[in-house]
């Protein structure tokens, strides 16, 4: 925690909204996903700059037009830590690894609009399984990123539901990706 406060406090504070999210707000999220899946990331979104309000944010803007498109969440643009947010869900079915690619895609043209060389990519993964993340990085480091044409993406995952508990999950079964599969060799 104190590696991640010194390099950014904006990792520090995505690592506290991981926290809050499992910990706290984790089954209030997941009933309200379960009524409207077809917003549900608008339902994350929503609790994302609700909490970076909270922690500070001066308004964490959603749908911010750019030359790129709409984003999910900027702030603090003209600061040494700025936050340039995408948002994707993962359920391993229609929302799989290819949505969450299009997610590394949107949070690095977004960076580049805004000239930032960092973005972060809020993983919600709702499939139930562990998700092992790619890293251009020490892989043993939180969180893992990517180093694309000059803006490193942050991938922040946070478990959206739980299945059941720890103790009679059995054997774990995670979901391995490789940098290739959120990045096209094109």
């Amino acid at each position: 925690a104190e590696r991640v406060a010194d390099a950014s406090s904006v990792l520090h504070i995505m690592s506290r909204y991981v926290r809050v999210l499992e910990w706290f707000d984790r089954d209030e999220l997941a009933a309200k996903y379960e009524l409207d899946t077809g917003r549900g990331e608008e339902i994350y979104n929503k609790h994302l700059r609700r909490f970076l309000f909270s922690e500070g944010f001066d308004m964490p803007y959603t749908e911010a037009a750019s030359p790129s498109g709409d984003s999910d969440v900027l702030s603090n643009l003209e600061s040494d830590d700025p936050l340039v947010c995408e948002l994707k869900l993962f359920d391993n079915e229609s929302r799989g690894t290819r949505h969450v690619a299009s997610g590394v895609h949107q949070a690095l043209q977004y960076a580049q609009d805004h000239g930032k060389n960092t973005a972060y990519l809020v993983i919600v993964n709702l499939s139930g399984r562990p998700l092992n993340l790619p890293s251009d990085g020490d892989s043993k480091t939180w969180p893992p990123y990517v180093d694309l044409d000059g803006v490193r993406v942050h991938l922040i995952a946070a478990r959206g539901n739980r299945l059941a508990s720890a103790s009679k999950l059995g054997k774990a079964d995670p979901i391995n990706w490789i940098r290739a599969n959120l990045i096209s060799k094109d």
